[in-house]
């Protein structure tokens, strides 16, 4: 391989290596992506799935993480921000803002910004001016109704 003359030798040797580390990497990746699925390039044979002793280990394996998030977002209609939801299941399964919340102006600056729980403000929530600045800091406690 013919190299500029002002290239220096550990330059040349790092050439040399990047494509060899490359492919090296690659393989690497294929290799634990075959491993995960459990393939094994066809050299034995299926093993059965395992069978569920009882209805309670089936609907088990078949239900979803317990912190399966979801992220509800809207956008003004000059396509900046609204605003920004986690949503997470409530004690009845539903889908419901669970996290942090945030509201924006249609300028796309921040509005307020918070958590909720089971679809209630909950703990400190901060507000904003227009321009960016903090307007006013509110507690909203444990999301207990208001008496």
């Amino acid at each position: 391989m013919a190299y500029p003359a002002d290239m220096s030798s550990a330059n040349r040797s790092a050439g040399f290596r990047r494509p060899f580390v490359r492919i090296l990497l690659a393989s690497a990746v294929a290799a634990l992506g075959l491993a995960a699925l459990g393939c094994d390039g066809g050299k034995a044979a299926p093993s059965p799935a395992p069978a569920a002793t009882d209805a309670s280990q089936a609907s088990a394996a078949a239900a979803k993480p317990a912190d399966e998030v979801k992220i509800m977002k809207e956008n003004w209609p000059n396509g900046k921000p609204k605003y920004w939801n986690e949503m997470r299941r409530n004690t009845a399964g539903k889908w419901d803002k669970n996290g942090l919340g945030r509201a924006y102006y249609d300028s796309g600056v921040l509005e307020r910004e918070g958590m909720y729980k089971d679809g209630v403000r909950v703990g400190t929530w901060k507000y904003f001016n227009p321009d960016g600045s903090l307007l006013r800091t509110e507690e909203r406690g444990g999301g207990m109704p208001e008496s």
